[in-house]
């Protein structure tokens, strides 16, 4: 049973990766909590936990797919039309992912896994735009 709540200064490296961590994904995680526990009443062992919200970009109405020359319009309006949201405006990570997931399913269903989405943009101008490298391969010796 553990009497008084030991309370430890944070470590500097600890702060340090965490600030490094938080920068990566700046344009796409809006905040997060970090907090630790102890393990177990016995040791000095504790467990890092991360709370990670993700950004919200309001005001996006439609979503492009850039670069995606193999790709059929039918496709990408199908991709188009089921990823929008029901409630338009407002498009978070998550949204993007499932963006990222079909497009890129489409070609490795038909043996392109070099092709996918490098990146997203527009979403300052209301589009949410993905951008899709599509590498070709000419040689394999």
């Amino acid at each position: 049973m553990r009497v008084a709540q030991r309370v430890d200064p944070p470590c500097p490296d600890f702060a340090r990766d965490t600030q490094n961590q938080a920068g990566q994904y700046d344009e796409y995680i809006a905040n997060v909590d970090i907090r630790t526990e102890y393990v177990d009443d016995k040791s000095n062992h504790q467990r890092v936990i991360y709370k990670f919200r993700p950004y919200v970009f309001e005001g996006i109405d439609t979503i492009e797919i850039k670069n995606a020359t193999l790709m059929p319009q039918r496709v990408v309006d199908d991709i188009i039309k089921t990823c929008l949201p029901g409630h338009a405006y407002k498009v978070e990570i998550g949204l993007m992912d499932k963006v990222r997931e079909r497009i890129e399913k489409w070609y490795q269903d038909r043996g392109l896994p070099f092709c996918y989405v490098g990146y997203f943009d527009g979403m300052e101008e209301g589009v949410l735009r993905a951008n899709v490298i599509e590498a070709k391969i000419n040689d394999v010796a």
